[in-house]
């Protein structure tokens, strides 16, 4: 369904970019964002209704649905966000407006959404005639689901199909993907880079738990680390750095006194 100029010049001028399937929203959380999506829903038909389909982060969400339905969504999330440059220093924090960014990824579908059920159905008995590309048994090493966080590895269904589901009409819940183990010392991100890239979003969401992000493709600045001796160095974990300590203190006791030392836990009885 095409747009009206009118509506692409007013989305582009107001820093959100032309309309598209999906709007990434980073700043809110996600109780506030599905409090404006249930506003812009209540005047949606059936078939226009709008659904966070990328939980990126604890601030970093997209959501996804027509473009006219998440222009009006956009437009809804003008009137509670503070204009760039606003000086709210002076003004108390339960009046201060929201501090948000609202922008129309560059895709021209409607990913992780319900909006293409049907897809991997038509994918796996048409396109593929049933044959399976991967296996379970194939995976060499552990492959995580991007809604659950379960390992690939041990799914009872067809692979092929599950990726399929992960790709048209599941919702990713990244955090709940790259829950590493403590033993997880580096994550490396095969994909173009970029700030909107999915290594530093990673890091972000990674920071201060001793994981390094490394990025090859990003223009080559970092390629190199893979192949050197930092590759193996591990990141300082702040919970074991600045995280609280018990320290062990001597334990001084009145003379001639009979007490309870609650330090030591014991019972002390000093006489003349």
């Amino acid at each position: 369904m095409s747009i009206e100029p009118s509506i692409v010049e007013d989305a582009v001028e107001n820093g959100e970019g032309a309309p598209m399937p999906m709007l990434a929203v980073g700043g809110l959380t996600l109780k506030s964002l599905e409090g404006h999506i249930a506003k812009t829903n209540a005047h949606l038909p059936a078939n226009s209704k709008l659904e966070v389909s990328l939980h990126n982060g604890p601030r970093n969400f997209v959501v996804t649905g027509p473009p006219r339905a998440l222009y009006g969504l956009a437009t809804g999330l003008r009137k509670v966000k503070a204009p760039a440059g606003l000086d709210q220093s002076k003004i108390p924090f339960s009046k201060r407006k929201a501090v948000f960014s609202t922008r129309f990824l560059v895709v021209g579908v409607p990913y992780h959404s319900h909006y293409l059920a049907g897809a991997t159905q038509k994918l796996v008995e048409q396109d593929l005639a049933g044959r399976e590309l991967f296996t379970p048994a194939g995976l060499a090493i552990p492959v995580f689901n991007t809604e659950d966080g379960s390992d690939l590895r041990s799914l009872g269904s067809s692979l092929t199909a599950s990726l399929c589901d992960q790709i048209f009409t599941s919702p990713i819940h990244w955090t709940k993907a790259t829950a590493f183990p403590d033993s997880a010392t580096h994550a490396i991100d095969f994909g173009p880079g970029g700030a909107s890239g999915i290594g530093p979003l990673t890091g972000r969401n990674l920071e201060g738990k001793g994981v390094k992000v490394i990025v090859p493709g990003d223009k080559g600045r970092v390629g190199a680390e893979i192949y050197s001796s930092i590759a193996g160095k591990k990141e300082v974990k702040w919970v074991e750095k600045y995280g609280p300590k018990l320290v062990k203190t001597k334990c001084v006791v009145p003379p001639f006194a009979l007490a309870f030392c609650l330090a030591c836990s014991r019972l002390w009885r000093l006489t003349f």
